[in-house]
């Protein structure tokens, strides 16, 4: 991948153009989408004479199969060049880098990162803080918060990539002495299976905005000390651009952008971030090994402020924020990026070892062709537009379906398969190179299991963590199922609270809690609540001028994250049709950690059951449950234990195998 221009090294007079870096990006995302491919970034100076960028272009192609050959390079009269990362130093930013009575604009202030940031501003005695987001509800918890610290605090609903919007903004801001730009999108999906609109919305904050954020700071004379922009350890490492090339593509903007502008003397900062879990929920998980792999871990919200603070105040122009120190992919750019250590430095784990002589079970080949005919059929394709590498969930690939076809592989495979197998591996190709690895003569007793009969703690199954990991890492991806239903006719909200009860009572998987003390997380379950009354996550709104629309409540209820340490994982609200006294809408939302497609059906299903028993006073006549899904967690961990791991690649994951029936939650 060849650019002219894409960053700035220092080491003559150049020109700049950074939107040339966004091929680099998505250049990082293609060995991981495509094996066996590699590919090579490697930055021109439009300066330089044609001879000198062919014989440059020449020597990368020769060195092409070389170890640490990963990443992009820059040649400038004659010289290769490259980024070497520097650890800097823990210090505190000066005070006149952030003032602690400032003014400072926040985009993206309501997300995770976003809002932690503005919670620090307002502890150290920021005097006013502006936070825009694109959505239209306003974070009253969170700017309640930020007043109580007392700094003036208020939301603006804005698109950054919107140029009106930018400029109705700016029209009213105070003089800035900070401008924080941590807005952004990302949707995991390989880059060929993604559209052109999905690849710009990912880019659109990230670039657009920015670019509209400098113009207006320039046309409305804002000068402020500090501009940051929040970028990830993704547009860097190789290895982690795997289904995020557009977001990749996206931060590696933000960086050469950053760079561009400061040797321009407009003191911007490209943040780089690595993988944030404050309540530790990747420990433990498949994106934790790969993570490992490369020298991350997870770092809490807290460290990546602190590290955010240091990197204020180095006077860099791109620098990374991780717990450990990383190394990078050879890329250029002067000043060099450091990577600043969290408190809490914790050496590496290895990968779970791989049995590497565990006999097929068939052909891998043939194996990828059955997978792909059997998806095929499900998915209403032709099997050759289902590729190796195309996750399953991007295809269209649905809980119910995934279900469906571990059981058909399992007839057809004579295979004992667990209901997950197709969200543990996710493509074709993880999947084909997994069954092939196992051994159909090899006689494993079913595990057996001893669990109390208590609320644990019991360890978390591999596709809990997964979700739960996906929230903490992919801010904006979201965890969890939404049902909104329509009830025409007389309802009685306190006896529908009572039917809720009564579900949480009968399903302990409705009243999941994830400890949140130590490492690795645990779940346990809640102690049931009185069913004569409804749950605490039960909301009834009324039809008044003080309710929000049906769609604000929509989305204040799927938008807002689950705190599992400390409430339950699922959530009602009854609103009442305020045009007609005789409909009413159920909006009912669970965690993906305890619910998946069938179990909302079943709840749905349930719900109305137990309604109709309570409305004619009859007795509850639901069959008791078969079984809880602690016994299918106690019976993943002992299955997993009982049997070797075949190997499963770079992710370590290990499906679980028993002859035993998987109970639903």
């Amino acid at each position: 991948m060849a650019t002219e221009d894409a960053y700035v090294t220092g080491i003559s007079q150049e020109s700049t153009r950074p939107t040339q870096s966004l091929l680099h990006g998505l250049a990082l995302a293609l060995p991981e989408e495509h094996p066996g491919l590699a590919a090579r970034s490697v930055d021109l100076s439009s300066r330089d004479p044609l001879d000198a960028q062919v014989d440059a272009l020449e020597r990368e192609l020769y060195s092409a199969h070389e170890p640490g050959a990963e990443g992009a390079v820059a040649w400038r009269s004659g010289r290769r060049l490259g980024r070497t990362p520097a650890q800097v130093a823990d210090v505190s930013a000066a005070r006149e880098d952030l003032p602690p009575d400032g003014a400072y604009l926040i985009t993206g202030g309501a997300g995770g990162l976003g809002s932690a940031l503005a919670r620090d501003l307002a502890a150290r005695g920021a005097d006013e803080l502006i936070l825009t987001g694109r959505s239209r509800t306003v974070p009253d918890e969170l700017l309640a918060d930020l007043r109580a610290r007392g700094a003036r605090a208020r939301y603006q609903a804005a698109d950054v990539s919107d140029e009106a919007d930018v400029d109705a903004l700016f029209a009213t801001l105070p003089p800035l002495d900070g401008v924080f730009h941590a807005a952004g999108t990302v949707r995991p999906g390989t880059l060929r299976t993604k559209t052109d609109v999905e690849i710009e919305q990912t880019l659109a904050a990230k670039v657009r905005g920015t670019l509209l954020l400098a113009e207006a700071l320039r046309r409305h004379g804002q000068e402020p000390a500090v501009r940051v922009a929040f970028s990830s350890v993704s547009s860097v490492l190789p290895g982690l651009a795997g289904a995020l090339g557009d977001y990749a593509a996206a931060n590696a903007f933000l960086d050469a952008f950053a760079a561009a502008e400061r040797t321009a003397g407009r003191p911007w900062l490209s943040v780089g971030f690595g993988p944030v879990a404050d309540a530790g929920l990747a420990a433990g998980s498949p994106a934790e090994a790969r993570l490992r792999a490369r020298g991350l871990r997870p770092m809490t919200t807290r460290a990546a402020i602190a590290g955010l603070r240091t990197a204020v105040a180095t006077g860099a122009a791109h620098v990374l924020v991780s717990p450990t120190p990383t190394p990078v992919a050879a890329a250029p750019g002067r000043p060099p990026a450091a990577t600043r250590p969290s408190p809490a430095v914790a050496s590496p784990v290895a990968a779970p070892s791989s049995s590497a002589n565990a006999p097929a079970v068939a052909d891998p080949g043939r194996t990828a062709d059955l997978i792909r005919g059997l998806l095929a059929e499900a998915l209403h394709r032709a099997p050759e537009d289902i590729g190796d590498d195309e996750q399953f969930l991007s295809l269209g690939l649905d809980s119910l379906t995934a279900v469906d076809l571990a059981r058909r592989l399992e007839r057809e495979l004579g295979l004992p398969l667990p209901a997950t197998l197709l969200f543990e591996y996710r493509t074709v190709g993880e999947l084909a190179a997994h069954l092939s690895a196992q051994n159909p003569q090899a006689s494993h007793a079913p595990a057996t299991v001893n669990r109390a009969h208590d609320n644990g703690p019991y360890p978390l199954t591999p596709l809990q963590r997964a979700f739960l990991t996906t929230e903490e890492l992919y801010e904006g991806i979201t965890s969890y199922g939404y049902i909104r239903q329509t009830v025409r006719g007389p309802l009685d909200p306190a006896l529908l609270g009572r039917a809720l009860a009564q579900l949480a009572a009968r399903h302990p998987m409705v009243r999941l809690r994830i400890t949140g003390d130590g490492s690795p997380p645990r779940q346990y379950t809640a102690t049931a609540e009185p069913t004569d009354r409804a749950p605490r996550w039960y909301e009834v709104h009324e039809p008044d001028d003080t309710v929000p629309s049906l769609s604000d409540l929509e989305q204040r209820l799927y938008n807002r994250p689950f705190d599992l340490t400390a409430e339950d994982p699922a959530r009602a609200v009854l609103v009442r049709d305020r045009r007609d006294e005789h409909l009413a809408h159920l909006l009912l939302v669970v965690h993906h950690s305890a619910a998946d497609g069938f179990s909302l059906k079943v709840l749905c299903e349930e719900l109305w059951s137990l309604y109709t028993a309570l409305a004619h006073d009859r007795p509850l006549e639901l069959p008791a449950p078969r079984a809880e899904f602690a016994d299918y967690a106690a019976l993943v961990t002992a299955d997993r234990q009982s049997r070797p791991s075949p190997g499963t690649g770079s992710t370590g994951v290990t499906a679980s195998q028993s002859t035993a029936r998987r109970p639903r939650p």
